[in-house]
């Protein structure tokens, strides 16, 4: 993911933070940010300054006043979203993160938890500026855990443990019938490292054949009913949800619930449950977007390590829906993390800059 913001938007967030503000001693400010996200992308179009933040030298709380205002400003520009918050440090240095941060602004975590993230419609970015707003770094939750996410499609799952299979060692009796042929003591030695290098790998190649059988039976199912899965997910829709969770008790009962912890539990604990859906209106959509969901549905679950179910990626674009099987495989979740993201500063485009409060 990159974040794109222009140069007279910083110019306008430092006129109105002087003009609140004047030459008064220091104290963090802040806001809230106000832009577009294509589903790998932000486009910053405002810093919106909250004037009735409650701030220090060294911390700042935002204000839900502010954000009320924020919102109000969105329902005149459906084209833009709420993506995050901004704060100013001290010092005139490239500015990182604390812990105060994560404690006070960094609060997007919170939607690993929650319910039903539905009203996802980004993951949220958090700027932090320099005193003269100079320099700056952009910073965004990261999710550490284990899964695996690959389309349902014969040759995905082939080519995977075919790899797999290779680099832990069963090329290894590929060689094994030459070395028959040449009835030489060090073809037979070599013939021994080979079988003990099978023999040592059995476990992990037992896993590997284990998730072909898994995946080859998710695709062989949903082969099978797909047209009445595209059918159920697109009535969902139309009734105006845009998250379900899939559930089947035979290739004849297949239902889209909503998307909440008892469904999903319930449906994991008699064995019905397939996996869960969401609608995103975007063309490409980043992993560490995706990752978000994946986490939340995997803590409703508490599922065992190996277990398998279907994600549903679907996609509105111009009106036209798409949906895309994914076969998704969970191991473990880990925690969350914070990193920084490329950000791009582009000169003098004077378009939807306000940044005032």
């Amino acid at each position: 993911m990159r974040v794109i913001i222009d140069s007279s938007v910083i110019e306008s967030c430092k006129q109105t933070i002087q003009e609140c503000y004047g030459e008064k001693a220091f104290k963090e400010v802040g806001g809230y940010i106000l832009g577009m996200f294509d589903g790998e992308n932000f486009q910053v179009k405002s810093l919106y300054l909250d004037k009735y933040a409650e701030s220090t030298s060294i911390r700042i709380k935002l204000s839900v006043d502010a954000f009320h205002e924020v919102e109000e400003i969105l329902s005149q520009s459906p084209e833009m979203m709420y993506i995050g918050t901004w704060h100013v440090h001290p010092g005139t240095d490239k500015p990182a993160y604390s812990n105060v941060d994560v404690s006070t602004l960094f609060l997007e975590r919170v939607i690993i938890d929650t319910d039903n993230p539905e009203s996802l419609k980004c993951p949220k970015i958090h700027i932090i500026f320099n005193n003269s707003l100079t320099e700056y770094s952009c910073y965004t939750m990261d999710i550490f855990f284990n899964f695996l996410c690959e389309p349902l499609d014969s040759s995905v799952a082939k080519n995977l443990v075919e790899a797999e299979l290779l680099e832990i060692g069963l090329d290894a009796l590929t060689e094994s019938k030459t070395l028959l042929k040449l009835e030489t003591l060090e073809s037979y030695i070599n013939l021994q490292k080979n079988i003990e290098e099978v023999y040592n790998n059995l476990d992990l190649i037992s896993d590997q054949i284990n998730f072909a059988l898994d995946f080859f039976n998710e695709l062989e199912w949903y082969n099978k009913v797909e047209n009445k899965i595209e059918k159920i997910i697109k009535n969902e829709i139309k009734n105006g949800e845009r998250i379900g969770v899939i559930s089947s008790e035979n290739e004849k009962k297949i239902e889209s619930l909503k998307y909440r912890p008892k469904n999903i539990k319930n449906s994991y604990t008699d064995g019905s449950l397939v996996g869960f859906w969401v609608l995103f209106p975007y063309e490409s959509i980043s992993d560490m977007f995706l990752k978000i969901f994946y986490a939340n549905f995997f803590k409703k679950i508490e599922t065992e390590p190996g277990d398998v179910f279907l994600f549903f990626l679907v996609q509105k674009i111009k009106e036209e829906i798409m949906i895309k099987p994914f076969f998704l495989n969970f191991t473990s979740f880990e925690g969350i993390s914070y990193i920084e993201l490329e950000m791009t500063l582009i000169e003098d485009d004077n378009e939807n800059n306000v940044s005032e409060s």
